[in-house]
């Protein structure tokens, strides 16, 4: 699969635009990036950035295919998370300090004391 095919595909998920990047950009708030050239065994790297971004999971590639069905893979995964734990928009996660509103475990949004 070619990144124009990709990017299609992933549009059709339904996927929040903010949550990736298929150009290499490294900027927040994407939590997962395709990205040309920059690893050491591959040609293709996906970077998923975590909560405070840092890098947390560097995957390689040789090709542009293969990068492709594995991005796309990642995409469907999180479509069928965010699905099962009902959440419809992303929302940047910020520290703990700013923080003034909690989610209880049975989903109730609680001011923070």
């Amino acid at each position: 699969m070619k990144k124009n095919i990709l990017k299609k595909r992933i549009e059709t998920l339904g996927i929040d635009k903010s949550l990736y990047s298929l150009d290499g950009e490294l900027t927040p708030p994407y939590k997962y990036i395709l990205q040309k050239g920059g690893g050491k065994a591959g040609y293709w790297v996906i970077i998923e950035i975590g909560d405070r971004g840092e890098e947390e999971n560097r995957s390689e590639y040789m090709t542009e295919d293969e990068a492709c069905a594995a991005f796309y893979q990642k995409m469907v995964y999180l479509k069928g998370l965010r699905e099962r734990l009902n959440i419809n928009t992303y929302i940047p996660s910020i520290s703990e300090k700013e923080r003034l509103f909690i989610v209880n475990p049975s989903g109730e949004i609680m001011e923070k004391e």
